[in-house]
């Protein structure tokens, strides 16, 4: 069975006057496929896909926030999924590459680590699960990537760690953070690419003040092989999270 390597990232704010760093921080990985978030500005995207030689498609979402994927492969099909309680942004594609078939959807939901947000995070969660029911029933392999602003049930945190920006939005919520979507998710038999003692551990937001893991690669009807967070000096300027990095391992070729 091939692996595939699966780069999730979001690049703040459109990644604009950064998108040469962004690059480099990827192609570093040598990846198959390519998730980013915050990707809402055309010219950084294109120079992204250029630099990668990269295939690439974007999905709009609310407030100009915009899903992309970019592979080194064949994009089938593909699909923007808007709407209410919906994601900020979800882009649903299938790709092809070296006759490996997956499916992949790139999410970014709501912030704010309160159980209001969390509420609406879970309406997002679900609209995730039902667009992609189908690829679960007919065994499908897939994954979901992106920013999902959830901590899991499994996270360690440190809330004296926590960032200036999140600490207010903690404290306002009882000096707890809510952990029901990434439960959600894996009980409709997704699994964390990030493994073990890794995924208790691993932090990706913020570069600055790394204390919460905010971004995911879920599989599906794929065996995670590996998981990692790339937290290189460069990683630490180019955006506010660092990317994550899975491989998957894939039935057929």
């Amino acid at each position: 069975m091939p692996d595939l390597r699966v780069v999730a990232y979001n690049i703040l704010d459109g990644g604009i006057g950064r998108a040469d760093p962004l690059a480099e921080v990827i192609l570093a990985q040598k990846p198959d496929v390519v998730c980013l978030v915050e990707a809402d500005d055309h010219e950084v995207r294109d120079r992204i896909a250029w630099r990668l030689g990269f295939d690439q498609i974007a999905a709009e979402g609310r407030d100009g926030r915009t899903s992309v994927l970019m592979t080194r492969g064949t994009i089938a099909t593909s699909v923007n999924v808007t709407g209410d309680d919906k994601p900020r942004s979800l882009l649903l594609a299938e790709v092809a590459i070296d006759g490996i078939q997956l499916g992949v959807a790139v999410a970014h939901f709501t912030g704010r680590p309160s159980n209001e947000r969390e509420l609406v995070r879970q309406r997002e969660a679900d609209a995730l699960l039902a667009t992609c029911a189908a690829w679960r029933s007919a065994g499908r392999p897939h994954v979901l990537a992106g920013d999902f602003n959830s901590t899991s049930p499994g996270q360690r945190v440190d809330l004296d760690a926590l960032p200036p920006k999140v600490r207010p939005h903690v404290e306002a919520n009882g000096n707890t953070l809510p952990r029901d979507v990434i439960r959600a998710i894996v009980e409709a038999g997704y699994v964390d690419t990030m493994l073990g003692d890794d995924a208790s551990h691993a932090t990706t937001f913020t570069t600055q003040h790394p204390a919460l893991r905010l971004d995911y690669v879920f599989a599906h009807g794929c065996e995670p092989v590996d998981c990692r967070v790339e937290t290189d000096r460069l990683a630490k300027a180019a955006s506010d999270h660092f990317p994550v990095v899975a491989t998957v391992r894939v039935p057929g070729a």
